[in-house]
């Protein structure tokens, strides 16, 4: 009843009276319509157009009431031309690793076919699919560009320990400047992650793909370890494992099974872009990575193109990088790397975090404070099984954090009785050799209480698999990152740096110009060389954000 009172009132109106007129009445209609339909959308009832649940229902209604309900996709014949620009787009979102499907893209699609050939359907039929086509567009629109801009999902619900930069943007305003200048693609693109990191992977995952789409790679069967000299059919497996992916030349995928240098060298080459010792020797190790199957790799290269999302557009001028997964800290200036070292990071139970933040300041012979959970899970009980413990390691007590904290003795403290949860003291370790902190602590003040700092033990840096913290970052070079931070502080040379470490004087230095600092966790990323590198997930944090993500409605 009230779609044909709409059209009887746009043919009142002129609405096929002249080709001139027809444009102005089929708006009128589409405006009437759209605001009956976002009235009934506003009031509480499901937000379902075709079928399909919009995902933006707040925005789609704002964006309309912004233009008074005028048509954006429509086009001025009634036809929905202006939606074939969007479905391309849509389309192109599978490069970006998201589901254009999730996007309303088939029911647009079909929509928009039924519009090209709406000359053999009633008028209100034809103004009830434009009406539906701007409410998917729409909302594909918006949801997918604040997708791009910000991720499918935000990190803080995967829990406590993953944290986001979150941007602000105007979604409904970019859209009524697309609709205006009638150039889509440009303002949806303006979303994307303007990063070379991002576009290197997006790359990669189109090689990825392909493939997969050829079936991918065989498994590498267990057996003996597979080295240089050995002959063994698995050796003539290796090679057109290696040649899928393309590490071994086709040429030489039929030359038997002989392991030979040409081969050991290929597969030191795979060890290097899976963070493995390269000693082109197949153990247990890697054949596990070898046998990681090509849909993984892809799922894996999508997944962290997901968290590129989460990061600023701009990182900085200069900043400092922590890739948790790979154990690295680097710090990039005008685009270079400027400094590479190896990093600890926190064990299993006890995970270094992702988040941002700024490194202000250093210090000198720092002091360690112990923290909560380490005082409960760690300290308490060896205190409690052995009276001496503190004086042992070189742990003193104090009443509080205050320069006027009074230095308390432990014998006088009954730790049998103490209660973790309600500890009114302090433990602190002075600066020396043995201070976990080790002779050098970096500021960038975070919710987490985690910072970066040296390490009294530096024969962990020699390891491949480096989860050894408490959750703060641990380095290979903290006098290098302290030169490198001082260096536009005229008197803070190595030398000095060197020798008030070696007064043993505790010291707080303020860093010259702030640095952007990202502790992130990337699984797959493309060196600047163009080679793509997988890491392990050893937080189980790709697994995590896998399962989350394929719980999200595809509307």
């Amino acid at each position: 009843m009230l779609v044909g009172t709409l059209i009887a009132l746009a043919v009142t109106a002129g609405f096929a009276a002249t080709a001139s007129d027809a444009p102005v009445a089929l708006t009128t209609a589409v405006q009437s319509l759209l605001q009956t339909r976002l009235t009934t959308i506003g009031s509480g009832a499901a937000a379902t157009v075709q079928g399909r649940h919009l995902a933006s229902p707040a925005m789609v209604r704002l964006f309309y009431d912004q233009r008074q309900y005028r048509p954006a996709w429509a086009g001025a014949d009634g036809s929905g031309r202006p939606l074939s620009e969007l479905l391309t787009a849509l389309e192109g979102l599978r490069q970006e690793a998201l589901n254009p499907e999730a996007y309303h893209l088939q029911s647009l699609q079909r929509l928009y076919g039924d519009l090209q050939s709406s000359g053999l359907l009633r008028e209100e039929v034809r103004l009830e699919l434009l009406v539906d086509a701007e409410l998917l567009a729409t909302d594909a629109f918006l949801t997918s560009a604040g997708h791009l801009l910000s991720g499918r999902i935000a990190p803080e619900t995967l829990g406590p320990e993953q944290q986001a930069v979150h941007k602000d943007a105007d979604l409904i305003g970019a859209l009524e400047t697309a609709a205006h200048s009638g150039r889509l693609q440009p303002v949806l693109s303006s979303f994307l992650p303007d990063h070379s990191g991002y576009r290197r992977l997006r790359r990669i995952l189109q090689r990825y793909r392909r493939i997969e789409e050829k079936g991918g790679w065989t498994q590498l069967p267990d057996g003996p370890t597979l080295r240089a000299g050995v002959e063994d059919e698995r050796v003539s497996m290796l090679r057109f494992r290696l040649v899928a992916e393309g590490f071994l030349d086709g040429r030489r995928a039929r030359d038997g099974n002989h392991f030979d240098s040409t081969l050991k060298r290929a597969v030191a080459a795979f060890q290097r872009q899976h963070g493995l010792a390269a000693d082109g020797v197949i153990g247990a190790l890697t054949r596990e990575a070898l046998n990681v199957s090509a849909r993984s790799r892809v799922r894996q290269i999508e997944l962290n193109m997901e968290r590129w999302r989460w990061l600023p557009r701009y990182l900085g001028k200069r900043y400092l990088l922590v890739n948790i997964a790979d154990y690295q800290m680097e710090i990039v200036d005008e685009n270079r790397r400027v400094m590479v070292m190896r990093v600890a990071v926190g064990r299993d139970y006890r995970r270094t975090p992702v988040f941002s933040a700024e490194l202000t300041r250093l210090v000198l012979n720092p002091h360690w404070y112990v923290p909560p959970t380490i005082f409960t899970e760690d300290l308490l009980p060896a205190i409690r099984s052995n009276p001496e413990y503190l004086r042992e390691r070189g742990y003193r007590v104090f009443s509080s954090l205050g320069p006027d904290a009074e230095e308390m003795d432990p014998d006088r403290i009954d730790w049998q009785a103490v209660d973790p949860g309600n500890f009114p003291y302090i433990l602190r370790k002075d600066p020396g050799p043995f201070n976990p902190m080790g002779r050098v602590k970096f500021l960038f003040p975070n919710k987490y209480d985690v910072y970066i700092h040296d390490s009294p033990d530096r024969s962990i840096f020699t390891q491949p698999k480096r989860t050894f913290s408490s959750g703060c970052i641990r380095i290979e070079k903290p006098i290098e990152l302290a030169e490198y931070l001082l260096k536009d502080h005229f008197n803070w040379t190595r030398r000095r740096i060197l020798a008030e470490i070696e007064s043993g004087r505790s010291e707080i230095i303020e860093v010259p110009a702030p640095l952007p600092t990202y502790i992130q966790y990337w699984t797959a990323w493309v060196d600047e060389s163009g080679n793509v590198q997988f890491r392990e997930d050893i937080y189980g944090r790709d697994a995590l954000l896998g399962e989350t993500l394929s719980k999200l409605p595809d509307f």
